[in-house]
């Protein structure tokens, strides 16, 4: 829904159409893109940060290709090489132990290591399972949480060149 759907391949598109939340009203392919993002693109922007929620551990195949396209459509608009942050997507337990999470975290470390002036801030040894977040100590999980991954990407932004890509 980040980019508009000129910038995803047909398969990408499909791919979304079939899953629920693809079928949601105000989940449309672009939608977020359109009602958030196109008004700004005659800004200059610094770097955009990216964290992926849960959900799309339904498309990890598709996750690397998806999201390369989207950062490509998001310079071409911006007229830019936006540098390009992603925090990995944080471990979550299911019930029927699927590993499509890391299929997606493998994804992200893909596109980081592939796709120019981009990086990856990894998460998962902060917490096992962010479900364990979700309880009467929420607050402070959430705040050290937070502190150490701004700690991260705030090295990350500062001192490392990302024409490689790069993984902290």
């Amino acid at each position: 829904i980040w980019a508009a759907p000129e910038a995803y391949d047909k398969d990408i598109l499909d791919g979304w159409k079939k899953l629920s939340y693809g079928k949601r009203e105000g989940w449309e392919v672009g939608a977020g893109y359109y009602g958030m993002m196109s008004p700004f693109t005659d800004m200059t922007v610094a770097g955009a940060i990216w964290y992926q929620g849960e959900a799309n551990r339904q498309n990890g195949r598709y996750y690397g290709r998806a999201l390369t396209q989207m950062i490509g459509f998001w310079r071409k608009q911006f007229n830019q090489s936006i540098p390009f942050y992603m925090v990995q997507i944080a471990p979550k337990e299911y019930d029927d132990n699927d590993l499509r999470g890391a299929i997606v975290r493998e994804q992200q470390e893909l596109v980081a290591k592939t796709v120019p002036n981009t990086g990856i801030v990894a998460v998962y040894d902060i917490v096992d399972n962010i479900n364990s977040m979700l309880n009467k100590d929420f607050t402070l999980k959430t705040k050290k949480t937070s502190r150490i991954v701004n700690a991260k990407a705030t090295q990350v932004m500062q001192y490392v060149d990302f024409a490689n890509g790069y993984q902290y």
